[in-house]
């Protein structure tokens, strides 16, 4: 038996066919997109800087994480996601191949591969398939949908010479920019490509799609977990759904990284021929069927949103000249020969633009949007976490109060945990415990109520931000804040505490600082400047919360959304 990927791959992928006699086409294996004709961006070349963070997890000061506005991933490579209020999404940058940290670190996963043990199969109706052969947990990486990346005319050229009974896998990613251009990257693993090529349609899928750039802007089409998928389940994907459709319904991180992107789509062509609009921002869920005349082809995936038809879309079946399409918008696989269209991408994708000005770009979205992305995780008590939660409310951010039985009643924001979810926590308490040396559990179940509810406060956040007492020996904050920090530092989540302990003497004001942030490096607090909100963050601290720790918070929101 041969290994589909012919050792490309981490993990050797096998093929099961107990229905006929067919055997897989002759494919030459990529595990990544590489250069077909007419793409004038090489996949493969090196133009992103890359980070020197050598002797702690990339954190928030990164230059990756920050072109990534935050993190992406958690710590077992899960992508975070965030809310579907604002329609734009955060990029996905990851660690490249000139960053000096390590190949472990929590910002690379797409570029590690296969990790989850997957086998291409023989369906009945549907031709080629690929199925997990283990459990693959929520928002846990898949596998790419990679191929030769195409120039828009040879995407044309292929799609329109084929029959209606040849199979064909151009996918076409859109990204609408601010100004009206539209850039293209088409992708087309016919010939050369990886497993994502068998993956077959869904109207209810089990996965999703996310777009993710490593060394370059080429954009890597990259398949996640939309829930958790079991063995021997085949896997899918909504060839008309929406990118990033995931977390009931919130919209996981897509690439809208050049100049405020305000509409993303990708155009996806099945084996049978069939294409079909994948929305990054919930604008259009089904395609037209009316529109799809006599090609249209029934649908097999057996669902029960079931729409009866596979998707289609005819646009790289028409004429180039054809009014319908608009190929003078088209910049990042290049179709135009004129002097006009080269120049004006060079003025797109000069050299320096994913270097120098990435972040600037993405931090130029209007505030209402960028604000709507955040959340704050909270315990709702008084003093420092009320006063996080009326200082987001203020910018409009939402505040998730966890809690149980008995507690914060009255907060309106209030989620309640289970006896099951809170014990949950207990075994991310007593790890915590081993440095902070206290008691638990205690004889007080409320007690030990409010410690297992901290866990949920950090437990899906990118960052925390504490007002509280750090310990003398700058390794520990006191006080029950000491609970939430210590389970966030095993997590290797970044943190930052505002001292009220230090420099009691100071008159504070605003600009003053006096915050510090825990350095893995070197395993204690260290003084630094006023650091700015994550987009899902944990805003806590003491409950006796003096005026000085009041501005200190303001300083955040103030750094964060007005500088």
């Amino acid at each position: 038996m041969s290994d589909v990927c012919k050792g490309e791959e981490n993990i050797q992928v096998f093929v099961e066919n107990f229905i006929d006699d067919e055997h897989l086409p002759d494919v030459k294996y990529t595990p990544f997109n590489v250069a077909g004709p007419g793409c004038e961006c090489d996949p493969s070349e090196i133009t992103y800087t890359g980070c020197d963070c050598q002797n702690e997890p990339c954190g928030t000061n990164c230059p990756c994480i920050q072109r990534s506005v935050g993190h992406s991933y958690d710590v077992n490579g899960c992508l975070l996601s965030n809310t579907q209020a604002c329609p734009i999404s955060k990029p996905i940058l990851e660690c490249n191949s000139l960053c000096q940290c390590s190949s472990s670190c929590q910002n690379r996963v797409v570029q590690n591969g296969l990790k989850f043990r997957v086998e291409v199969f023989r369906t009945e109706q549907k031709g080629w398939g690929l199925k997990a052969l283990e459990n693959i947990p929520r928002n846990q990486f898949v596998c790419e949908y990679a191929g030769e990346v195409l120039g828009y005319k040879e995407a044309h050229r292929r799609a329109s010479s084929q029959s209606k009974d040849d199979p064909n896998y151009i996918h076409v990613l859109k990204e609408h920019l601010q100004n009206g251009k539209v850039l293209k990257t088409c992708v087309d693993p016919t010939y050369m490509g990886n497993i994502g090529r068998y993956i077959n349609h869904c109207c209810d899928p089990n996965l999703y799609m996310a777009v993710v750039r490593i060394d370059n802007e080429v954009p890597k089409l990259a398949l996640f977990a939309k829930r958790e998928i079991l063995d021997e389940e085949e896997l899918s994907f909504d060839y008309a759904g929406e990118i990033g459709a995931t977390h009931d319904n919130e919209a996981t991180s897509v690439c809208n990284y050049l100049q405020n992107c305000n509409k993303n789509k990708s155009t996806y062509i099945d084996e049978n021929g069939e294409s079909g609009n994948i929305n990054m921002f919930n604008e259009t869920k089904i395609v037209d069927m009316m529109s799809m005349g006599s090609v249209s082809k029934p649908c097999y995936c057996g669902s029960d949103t079931c729409r009866g038809f596979l998707p289609f879309d005819h646009e790289l079946y028409t004429e180039l000249d054809s009014p319908t399409t608009s190929h003078a918008e088209d910049q990042n696989c290049k179709i135009d020969d004129d002097a006009d269209s080269r120049e004006s991408d060079e003025d797109l994708w000069k050299d320096e633009l994913p270097n120098d000005v990435f972040l600037q770009l993405t931090t130029q979205l209007e505030t209402k949007c960028e604000v709507a992305k955040y959340v704050n995780h909270s315990g709702g008590a008084i003093g420092s976490d009320l006063f996080w939660q009326q200082m987001s409310g203020n910018y409009g951010i939402q505040t998730r109060v966890y809690s149980f039985k008995g507690h914060s009643p009255n907060n309106p924001s209030r989620i309640e945990l289970s006896n099951t979810e809170l014990k949950e926590a207990d075994i991310h308490l007593h790890k915590a415990n081993k440095v902070l040396h206290r008691v638990f559990p205690s004889k007080s179940s409320f007690v030990n109520n409010l410690l297992r509810r901290d866990w949920f406060q950090i437990r899906d956040t990118e960052g925390v931000f504490a007002v509280g007492k750090i310990a003398k020996n700058r390794k520990t904050v006191e006080g029950g804040t000491g609970w939430t920090v210590q389970m966030a530092l095993y997590e290797q989540k970044p943190v930052h505490v505002f001292d009220c302990r230090r420099n009691k003497s100071t008159k504070v004001t605003e600009g003053t600082c006096l915050w510090h942030r825990f350095s893995f490096k070197q395993r204690k607090f260290v003084v630094t400047d006023t650091p700015t909100l994550t987009y899902s963050f944990t805003g806590i601290g003491t409950r006796d919360l003096p005026e000085r720790g009041k501005v200190a918070i303001r300083d955040v929101f103030l750094k964060t959304f007005e500088h």
